[in-house]
């Protein structure tokens, strides 16, 4: 076996049953789909699982299938959870990833609405360990491409958008609260209480 590219070892455990195989991706994963061509070596699933997921387009085809839900994994957890779950985080899978994500959320709206609900943690994050870690958090530094730099730079916008939004209200309720105060202040004065 040792001999085989690993399109050949992926051709050789796949022994023409594609759809089965995809239907056991579908169901139970890539523990499943491991699982059910027997293979029982770490190294060699390594080499065999992105075959499967790019040239076999296994991936392309349950992010098809399953666009809402994945999009929507993608707004309500991130990125990183989106690779978790399909047990792509190495940065192998990067290329692969990037073009699933535009795939799924081509105007990055899933991501920017992430941000939003998750605003004030990762201003925090930005803030106290830099855009770096902020990126990494987000999902996007394994990423350069130019969607990917236009959603970065909307994901920053929002931040800052967000950021000034708080620091407007704060400065408001601290006005209206030094008004107030100074209303009953006077109309204590005015009513001798």
């Amino acid at each position: 076996m040792l001999s085989l590219s690993p399109k050949q070892l992926c051709d050789f455990y796949l022994d023409g049953n594609n759809e089965a195989a995809f239907e056991v991706f579908e169901f139970g994963g890539p523990d499943g789909l491991k699982q059910f061509l027997g293979i029982n070596e770490d190294d060699l699933w390594e080499e065999v699982y992105p075959i499967l997921l790019d040239d076999n387009e296994f991936l392309l085809q349950l992010c098809q299938k399953y666009q809402d839900y994945l999009a929507g994994l993608i707004q309500e957890e991130g990125i990183p959870m989106f690779r978790q779950i399909l047990k792509i985080e190495s940065p192998r899978y990067d290329r692969l990833v990037d073009t699933l994500l535009f795939a799924l959320d081509p105007r990055g709206t899933r991501v920017l609405a992430y941000t939003r609900a998750h605003s004030q943690k990762l201003w925090d994050i930005a803030q106290t360990q830099g855009t770096g870690e902020l990126k990494k958090t987000l999902g996007f530094s394994q990423f350069s491409s130019q969607q990917t730099d236009s959603v970065w730079e909307a994901v920053l916008d929002e931040l800052l958008d967000s950021y000034m939004r708080n620091v407007f209200h704060g400065r408001q309720r601290t006005q209206v609260g030094e008004f107030f105060s100074g209303l009953r202040n006077m109309l204590r004065r005015d009513l001798g209480l």
